[in-house]
């Protein structure tokens, strides 16, 4: 995973660096730069002082640079992140929600979340407090994916839980109103992705159902966000109950269990994603398998039990081995029990490894 520091390079004291600076670190002039990176003297020159450099060079130019004196990429790559760190930053200011910058800083630094993926979140959360219905549509359309959506979820924990906003409650409210906005405008495949993320992003980090579900079987446009509503009240409640109903409720929903069977072959990108929740006739859960193999161990009772007796039988329709490693994952369901007193958890997770083991 890269590692990308918040903190400007300590030769930005004065705020700006220019190519001028980088190259004093090798001792060179411009006709020593333009030599060894083979572009036009003229040319390295004219960029020699110039505050805007790294905006006005591109393409040969730019990679004879980078390739040839110490400190131009690693610029270039911080000075890009810095410019849309601080309009991000500005951006949310403007909608009320305020970015704690030390815990961007633990974010990056210690937890070593890349630091393009934490903008997109942000970017994506500015479209959702704006009241943008098609920007928030296409944004977090882009979430369907486990990393990307990890780290969708840090933004909805307040800092002082380990997440970027010094103060969630004024996000979860504008969430709250985009779902709702969303819900009477179901008419792409983007738009029932970015309602099913934002239901089940405020269920897990509030416990609060926007849809209350069972009430009603939901229909194509909602079943998504049924499925999304559901796996974020358990993880954030750990509802044993919920992981029942919901298991009976896929034995009776032949949409629902589409959208069971869709959902982590195409979350975990092993196959793409579809948007009348088919599959290929023939899937291989690789992904999915390692996925699993982690989650077995990171989350709640409930959702363990809902993973061992209703995730991995919908699975291994679609793929028997379970990504060519199927006796692994049982041997790793095996000693998870191990570490539960819950018999009914032990009962379940003993059918799966028969289940898995053919």
């Amino acid at each position: 995973m890269n590692r990308i520091a918040l903190t400007t390079p300590a030769s930005e004291s004065s705020g700006v660096v220019t190519l001028g600076d980088l190259a004093r670190g090798s001792g060179w002039s411009p006709a020593d730069v333009a030599f060894m990176a083979g572009v036009e003297e003229s040319t390295v020159s004219r960029l020699w002082n110039a505050e805007d450099w790294a905006d006005r060079i591109k393409g040969k130019t730019l990679r004879c640079l980078i390739a040839s004196l110490p400190g131009v990429g690693d610029f270039v790559v911080s000075n890009a992140l810095r410019r849309r760190r601080r309009s991000l930053v500005e951006s949310l200011e403007s909608v009320g929600l305020t970015v704690d910058l030390s815990s961007f800083h633990r974010l990056l630094t210690v937890e070593q979340v890349p630091e393009q993926l934490l903008a997109n979140a942000l970017a994506a959360t500015y479209h959702v407090a704006n009241g943008a219905l098609q920007e928030t549509s296409k944004h977090l359309a882009r979430f369907w994916s486990r990393r990307p959506d990890e780290v969708l979820a840090v933004i909805w924990r307040p800092s002082s839980e380990g997440g970027i906003f010094a103060k969630t409650v004024p996000l979860l409210e504008k969430a709250e109103n985009m779902a709702r906005i969303l819900e009477v405008n179901l008419n792409s495949q983007n738009s029932m992705i970015a309602h099913a993320t934002l239901v089940h992003h405020v269920a897990r980090s509030s416990g609060h159902w926007i849809h209350p579900p069972f009430e009603e079987s939901p229909g194509r446009r909602m079943a998504m966000s049924h499925r999304s509503l559901i796996m974020g009240h358990i993880l954030h409640t750990g509802d044993e109950e919920a992981v029942q109903r919901y298991h009976h409720e896929l034995q009776g929903n032949r949409l629902l269990s589409m959208v069971e069977r869709w959902a982590f072959p195409t979350y975990n990108r092993d196959v793409g994603v579809s948007s009348d929740f088919s599959l290929p006739g023939s899937v291989l859960l690789r992904r999915t398998a390692e996925e699993f193999l982690a989650d077995l161990w990171t989350e709640n009772e409930a959702y363990l039990r809902y993973l061992l007796g209703t995730a991995i039988p919908f699975m291994l329709r679609h793929d028997s081995t379970f990504g060519l490693r199927a006796e692994q994952v049982a041997r790793a369901v095996q000693r998870r029990m191990e570490s539960t007193y819950d018999t009914t958890t032990r009962r379940v997770g003993g059918e799966t490894v028969r289940r898995l083991l053919g």
